[in-house]
């Protein structure tokens, strides 16, 4: 009853009244560049690598987060909640809600449009995300195996409503103390969304004077944003200081390196709470701006927030 009751709690926290990404990564992942399939920082292990869900402490968790991207005008809601603490079945549930109202692109919208109107239609898109996660950890957690189920509800009035569902298979293995690798396959179920492609990823993890230094190195190959497959990096570290503070950096790439970012972010912990923040920068030559309205600065940043609570 106890561990149905602790459930019910943060079912109540995270979803709230309404039941129904690429990957969701919360602030602290999103800061080391997206690295998380071996030892995720936050819940994201709940979205990166079901598996490794049990790689961190023992613990209940529910963070909330707010991220806003300006030149797709975009804004995102995250709550998730996870519990490896009860059992060695470790269950966790993220949900996201994006609010997207881009500007017209006459490369990509002129299908959609109707010319003649294109000044008086307001895209407003709105994409739901919502993944349960389970795993197992065997030999006291040191190998541990994971699913994830997968839906998403896409509210977008000029291309269609639709509501893909897929899942997600992880493991994870423990091959010291102190380091981690992860393997996982994302979205095995092709959604045909362009932000949700088919992966298979494998991660490298490591914390080493005794807390201080984290840093991890994730390969990801993606099936379906190209004619072929191809494969991108994620990286960063964390950097403790005084037991509290939180230093983070981290490298990403996509589209086969054709983009890439770096990130930075900024972390205060004590026990049972912690705040983070994190802005992502997109390097070298942009192919075009999304919002040609803005400066080249205001389209290469997002920024996000996130709070986090354990116990």
């Amino acid at each position: 009853m106890r561990t149905v009751g602790t459930w019910m709690l943060l079912l109540l926290c995270v979803v709230g009244p309404a039941a129904a990404e690429e990957d969701w990564a919360g602030a602290k992942t999103l800061a080391v560049g997206g690295a998380g399939r071996a030892m995720p920082l936050d819940n994201a292990g709940i979205t990166l690598n079901p598996a490794a869900m049990n790689n961190v402490a023992p613990r209940y968790s529910v963070e909330t987060g707010f991220q806003r991207f300006d030149p797709t005008r975009s804004n995102v809601l995250h709550v998730s909640a996870m519990d490896c603490q009860t059992s060695m079945l470790a269950m966790g549930i993220s949900q996201t809600f994006e609010w997207q109202r881009p500007p017209f692109d006459p490369d990509q919208d002129l299908s959609w449009y109707d010319t003649e109107t294109v000044d008086e239609i307001d895209d407003k898109r709105r994409i739901d995300r919502f993944a349960w996660a389970l795993a197992y950890g065997f030999a006291q957690r040191r190998f541990n195996i994971g699913a994830a189920l997968r839906i998403y509800h896409v509210n977008d009035p000029l291309r269609g409503n639709r509501t893909p569902v897929s899942f997600d298979v992880g493991l994870s293995w423990w091959i010291s103390p102190n380091v981690a690798i992860g393997i996982t396959g994302g979205n095995l179920v092709p959604t045909k969304m362009e932000e949700e492609p088919r992966t298979l990823a494998a991660g490298f993890g490591a914390v080493v004077l005794g807390g201080i230094l984290w840093f991890e190195l994730d390969g990801v190959m993606d099936f379906d944003s190209g004619d072929k497959p191809q494969v991108d990096l994620r990286s960063g570290a964390q950097v403790r200081i005084a037991g509290q503070f939180d230093i983070r950096g981290g490298f990403a790439s996509d589209s086969a390196f054709k983009q890439q970012y770096v990130s930075w972010g900024l972390g205060w912990s004590i026990p049972h709470f912690s705040v983070s923040y994190t802005m992502r920068i997109e390097m070298g030559e942009m192919e075009r701006r999304l919002n040609p309205d803005k400066p080249e600065a205001a389209n290469r940043m997002l920024h996000a927030w996130m709070i986090s609570a354990s116990f």
